[in-house]
């Protein structure tokens, strides 16, 4: 509803749904004492009825001047001064919703101090009959049962009438139903329009239901299509716009007498594809016919896809009828004992009847909500529109319809009826083939669209650096990204930060790659973040950002699901295990020093180097277990799953509480973050590790590694 208004006041009436107020001349102050000062008509009014186009609401007033305003469902108001009986219009546009509306109508005394506002409230109630057909087709025998459903909601027929008293039951009133035109049932007031219809022609049947009223005549319509023919053309259709001519095979499966001829045509066409008719003396079956549609198909309109059949009843098989009465024995023509030969009654007059058997030439298509996405998005909620499948309408050839599969390469991700299917879809990286698949009477249909997941990579030569090698050159380079297009003047932006701060950029490639480098100054020993963001693009359709923070909480914006890409890995700075100053037991080099006596323990843990190659082996050394404890060592994965830690090694807690041991990472252990925790039984510590798959080899400086990609 648009706010309410005030409208232009004019001195003469408006045949229009307007609101009149009659003023008169009294000039006097004082306040308004009219409780009921408005009354409108009508209340009611048929959509669409070019009859009406307003309301009208007459007000009589003791006071002038004053303000008239009105306003739709409690919008907002404005005012107008006037000082004379005017009239203001509310018009049809005012009330698009179908069902009751709240009009107020107000009133402002401008010439009393203190001013007077008074309002009074009408329902005004727009009618807009509709129905549906229950059932909503109808193959094979007639006639059938249907019901009208929906019939009664609000603002449908029946509606409003509860005012009129006896009115409802007024015969004059009744609600009538027709099929084809014909007539056959009344219904009362709320009752429900349910008959048998009558015989239903093969084809579109119009089911009308009407109402007269005091607001004008209710009106509705729907279609209930029907096939009882025993005609079928096969194929019955194609999946798909031909491209070439069409072989058709024309039968029916009811028998026919002899001297019957059926002529065959091609929707509207006048000219003549096949004739068949028939000399056999007796019912029989009539022969297939058999032509081509010569390319008809390939252009034909929607509504001149069929075939025609007309087809003229013959005569031959007209039951003989011998009549042995009234003729005298004797008399010339006397065949004897058996009496005399009656004359033959004339046979009945040929029939011609026209059928026109649906051909279907489907034109399937496939769209979806997002042909691109991001890794990062999966699974994404997929909208598949299909446009131009074979649907449950087409009810004459009473297909035996079957659903639509949708498919991402070959697994099957979901199924419709319908004409849409929505769900969650995860591709894989880069291209994949999104198909809708249909089986029908005359063909699949497989239609395929590409879809692409970008999954974007960077790599860090070297990934783990010593703290003594600072400042340290890390080469960048990462691929999967948006692509840039010199040529068409779009470039794809991107910057490098090292733990939020940022220390590069540049542009992507036309491949979606790129090189760079950064330095590292200053980075503590562990684990830190190399982040790789892409910016919207320059010079051509910027890509869309994501939602920002000032999007309602309410009512979220989705991601964009072909954003801005980034992706972040892992930067690890290693720091040699310093001796704490006590002498290092033999079997256990540079063990770290224990809690000093008197103070409670506190675990503690340490892995060196924390970023480990798979294959090799990282020292773990520990403080503050229990004396003479089996130590238990566990990986915590970033997934959250957990295995069994150092394969091969066991580890007991020494009197001092200490424990160190070499950990070996199997090969083809998984890449990524881990925590390593240690359990005695009563006290645990933990400690983070990077697993990384690198090449390595000496320094030629000293015996640290160096981790090369």
């Amino acid at each position: 509803m648009r706010a309410g208004r005030v409208v232009a006041l004019t001195g003469a009436a408006i045949a229009v749904i307007g609101v009149v107020v009659a003023i008169p001349h009294t000039h006097r102050a004082g306040a308004i004492d009219a409780t009921d000062f408005a009354s409108l008509q009508p209340s009611t009014f048929v959509d669409k009825d070019p009859n009406v186009s307003g309301v009208t609401v007459t007000a009589t007033l003791p006071v002038t001047p004053v303000t008239l305003a009105y306003t739709i469902n409690g919008a907002g108001q404005g005012y107008r001064e006037d000082k004379s009986p005017a009239t203001m219009t509310i018009p049809v546009s005012e009330f698009p919703d179908c069902g009751p509306t709240t009009v107020t109508v107000e009133v402002d005394t401008l010439s009393d101090v203190p001013r007077t506002l008074q309002s009074q409230k009408f329902t005004v109630t727009r009618l807009c009959p509709t129905f549906t057909v229950s059932p909503p087709k109808v193959n094979g025998t007639d006639p059938v049962a249907i019901t009208l459903q929906t019939w009664d909601s609000e603002g449908r027929f029946d509606s409003g009438f509860d005012s009129f008293g006896s009115y409802p039951d007024s015969a004059a009133y009744k609600k009538k139903l027709f099929v084809n035109d014909v007539e056959v049932g009344e219904f009362g007031y709320k009752v429900a329009p349910t008959v048998t219809t009558p015989t239903l022609k093969d084809g579109d049947n119009t089911i009308r239901l009407t109402q007269d009223s005091p607001f004008g005549t209710l009106q509705a319509t729907a279609v209930l299509p029907s096939w009882n023919s025993t005609w079928s053309v096969s194929p019955q259709g194609v999946v798909a716009q031909p491209t070439a001519p069409i072989p058709l095979t024309v039968t029916d499966s009811a028998t026919h007498c002899g001297g019957t001829t059926a002529t065959f045509y091609l929707g509207n066409q006048t000219a003549v594809k096949k004739t068949i008719s028939m000399t056999a003396a007796a019912k029989e079956l009539m022969p297939p016919a058999a032509f081509s549609d010569d390319g008809f198909f390939e252009t034909a309109a929607s509504g001149d896809r069929f075939i025609r059949v007309e087809i003229v009843e013959g005569t031959n098989c007209a039951p003989v009828i011998i009549n042995f009465a009234g003729i005298a024995p004797g008399d010339p023509g006397d065949p004897g004992p058996g009496g005399p030969i009656g004359t033959l009654p004339p046979p009945p007059p040929p029939t011609r009847t026209i059928v026109k058997i649906p051909f279907t030439v489907l034109d399937p298509s496939v769209q979806v909500d997002q042909y691109v996405l991001d890794q990062s998005d999966l699974p994404f909620t997929q909208t598949v529109k299909l446009p131009g499948f074979d649907t449950d309408a087409d009810v004459y050839n009473n297909r035996d319809l079957q659903p639509t599969d949708v498919y991402i390469g070959e697994e099957k991700v979901g199924t419709t009826t319908g004409d849409q299917w929505t769900g969650p879809v995860s591709p894989p990286c880069g291209d994949s083939a999104l198909t809708a698949r249909q089986a029908t009477s005359f063909g699949l249909i497989s239609i395929q669209r590409t879809l692409h997941v970008y999954c974007p990579e960077i790599q860090l030569n070297p990934s783990v650096i010593a703290k003594a090698d600072q400042p340290a050159t890390i080469a960048l380079s990462g691929d999967e990204f948006h692509t840039s297009n010199p040529d068409g003047g779009r470039t794809q932006p991107y910057v490098i930060t090292l733990d939020g701060t940022q220390v590069g950029d540049g542009d992507m490639d036309m491949d979606g790659s790129f090189s760079n480098s950064f330095v590292a100054s200053g980075l503590a020993c562990g684990s830190h973040d190399v982040t790789v963001t892409e910016l919207p693009q320059q010079g051509g359709a910027e890509l869309a950002l994501p939602a920002g923070p000032t999007a309602a909480a309410a009512d979220p914006v989705p991601p964009e699901p072909n954003g801005p890409l980034t992706v972040t890995s892992s930067l690890m700075v290693n720091c040699p295990v310093t001796d704490p100053g006590q002498p290092s037991d033999p079997g256990h080099p540079r063990r770290p020093q224990s809690h000093k006596p008197g103070q409670p323990p506190t675990p503690t843990l340490a892995v060196n180097p924390q970023g480990v190659i798979v294959g090799m082996r990282t020292f773990v050394t520990g403080t503050g277990f229990t004396p003479g404890h089996k130590i238990t060592l566990t990986w915590t994965l970033s997934s959250g799953e957990t295995e069994a830690a150092c394969p091969g090694t066991t580890v007991t807690v020494l009197p001092d509480g200490t424990v160190s041991a070499l950990c070996l990472i199997p090969q083809h252990d998984t890449i990524g973050r881990r925590q390593l925790i240690a359990r005695d039984g009563t006290r645990s510590a933990q400690a983070d590790a990077l697993i990384i798959n690198s090449s390595m080899q000496p320094s030629s400086r000293n015996s640290r590694l160096v981790i090369r990609r």
